[in-house]
């Protein structure tokens, strides 16, 4: 091959790269969302409804079609310029995808070293490809011109970079695969700092897990601890070994009283490793229903793995549980440490409990008292949650009045029934995963309110097997409201199928794709007096 040629295919290769390396930007946000997780992610492309192939089908035959009409335009110029030329139909419709792909994904993607690496990888993978296929179309120039009736084809000999983009997927998952072995290695030596942090530290642990309700408890522990102690806890959702190791990376540990954690679990033996690199001394257990059951594959097994948490909390430490049927099978199972269990056929039991749209007003019986208690957040189960807290802080002494102040200045938490009025509107923002408690008490909540009463909701995710039965029950609850926006289409023909087959009137459904076609009939409809709850708004990965 001339010198000539070899200049041109390097050129070529270098230019387009970038170009079809920032196509596949936004399905990265996906993999973060999978947990870089390559089998998660893959079952994502593959869902119903998802456009991810469809969309780089199209990119790949607009550039074809781009380079046939380039190719023969410029014909005139000779077949091996009209060839150069048609490769600015890579530029122009990489970048107007590009442009177009800037929302594909609600959940921003978040440029963490990791996803940066992972950038890097697929990028060299991609300039490797077009290298290749650049060298094979000045190869085709060479065989073209041996035969002067195969010289017009050269002119589109460059059509052969169309595949790229049909092997975006694979080549984003082969980068993930290379950057793994890497990244779980410097996770545990991060980890491994974080766990040798907290065994020298001279602070008290406290860790909470449940299928549901753990981010509330977590908040509403801090804030009433926080009027005696001084108090830390893991941000937002950060309940992986990870998250709880970048909570503590730059804190002096030795500042506060008490440090609070979240554990979450999608597997056995998840909580167990969360333990292993805290060692509470105190534990809190909000619940167990079957969320994540399309993981765990059995109740059995969540219970199992929630309860980890008793086995590796301190033996001399304390374990609170909420009472329901699964907590009930731990509570009775033989543990070192020592349980209590809050709620019905236990203590610290809220009872009177009075809910409406301004808070929810209960007593809890502490030292043979009834101990009144005001809160501004709603529902029922608010009140359960509350009861965790208040157990907990009772029993490391705390004075009652300052836990009853506590209670008291609690305010909503983000995407968990927190109530905003615009316009005269109520909006119940419940936006957060939702799950099979979380989502009946949150249709109770909205039920409280005057006035019409809406709900927007793509359904419940992650039960594996249970999910058509769940979302079926989920359609049961909305039964005599006014009106119910179905978003998406994976889930909510259960949900549909549920509330009409539970007396529901088919003519106050609307399905609808996106959250944003909801939000967009909101703003018709919508009048002052009217209640929306947003009940439950999917990751990526779910859409």
């Amino acid at each position: 091959m001339q010198f000539i040629h070899i200049i041109s295919a390097l050129a070529i290769a270098v230019v387009t790269t970038p170009f079809f390396a920032l196509c596949n930007r936004h399905i990265l946000g996906a993999l973060q969302q999978s947990s870089y997780n390559n089998r998660i992610f893959f079952a994502w492309t593959k869902r119903k409804g998802n456009m991810v192939y469809s969309r780089y089908n199209q990119l790949s035959l607009l550039i074809l079609l781009g380079m046939s009409i380039l190719a023969i335009g410029f014909i005139f110029l000779g077949d091996r310029y009209a060839g150069y030329i048609s490769n600015l139909s890579i530029l122009i419709f990489t970048i107007l995808f590009i442009v177009a792909s800037k929302k594909a994904l609600k959940v921003p993607l978040v440029y963490t070293k990791r996803v940066k690496r992972i950038f890097i990888y697929q990028t060299i993978f991609i300039f490797i490809l077009t290298t290749a296929f650049a060298f094979l179309a000045e190869q085709i120039v060479i065989w073209c011109n041996q035969y002067s009736y195969l010289q017009p084809f050269s002119a589109m000999r460059f059509a052969i970079f169309i595949v790229i983009p049909l092997l975006y997927v694979p080549l984003l998952m082969l980068a993930n695969c290379i950057d793994s072995p890497y990244s779980k290695k410097r996770n545990r030596e991060y980890v491994q700092r974080a766990k040798e942090k907290l065994a020298n530290c001279s602070c008290k642990k406290i860790a909470i897990t449940g299928s549901f309700g753990k981010t509330s408890v977590k908040n509403i522990l801090k804030t009433i601890l926080e009027q005696n102690y001084t108090v830390l806890a893991t941000p937002k959702s950060y309940n992986t070994p990870v998250g709880i190791a970048k909570t503590i990376e730059n804190v002096n540990l030795n500042d506060y009283q008490f440090i609070i954690t979240e554990m979450g679990a999608r597997n056995v033996g998840d909580i167990a490793e969360l333990c292993n690199i805290v060692h509470p001394d105190y534990s809190i257990i909000t619940g167990i229903c079957p969320q994540h059951f399309e993981s765990f594959k059995s109740i059995e097994a969540i219970i199992q793995t929630k309860g980890e948490i008793l086995q590796g909390t301190n033996t001399d430490g304390l374990a609170i549980l909420a009472a329901d049927k699964n907590t009930q099978t731990l509570f009775a199972r033989e543990d070192s440490v020592q349980k209590i269990l809050v709620g019905e056929n236990g203590t610290f039991t809220p009872k009177n409990i009075s809910c409406s749209p301004e808070g929810t007003t209960f007593t809890i019986e502490i030292d043979n008292k009834d101990i009144a208690f005001q809160t501004k957040l709603l529902g029922r189960h608010c009140a359960n949650n509350i009861a965790l807290a208040v157990a907990l802080c009772v029993e490391l002494g705390m004075p009652i009045e300052k836990i009853v102040q506590g209670v008291a200045m609690l305010d909503y938490i983000p995407h968990r029934l927190a109530l905003t009025t615009v316009n005269g509107v109520n909006i119940l923002d419940d936006a957060f995963s939702t799950n099979c408690v979380g989502a009946k008490c949150a249709i109770e909540v909205l039920k409280l309110f005057t006035g019409r009463k809406i709900v927007v909701t793509c359904g419940i995710v992650e039960l594996g097997i249970l999910e058509a039965q769940e979302n079926k029950r989920l359609g049961e609850y909305l039964c005599g409201l006014d009106s119910i926006i179905l978003v998406g289409g994976n889930l909510v023909s259960a949900v549909k199928s549920g509330y009409l087959e539970h007396g529901g009137n088919a003519e106050n459904i609307v399905l609808v794709s996106t959250l944003q076609e909801a939000q967009n009939i909101l703003k018709n409809q919508l009048k002052a007096g009217d209640t929306v709850l947003f009940l439950n708004d999917l990751p990526d990965i779910y859409n």
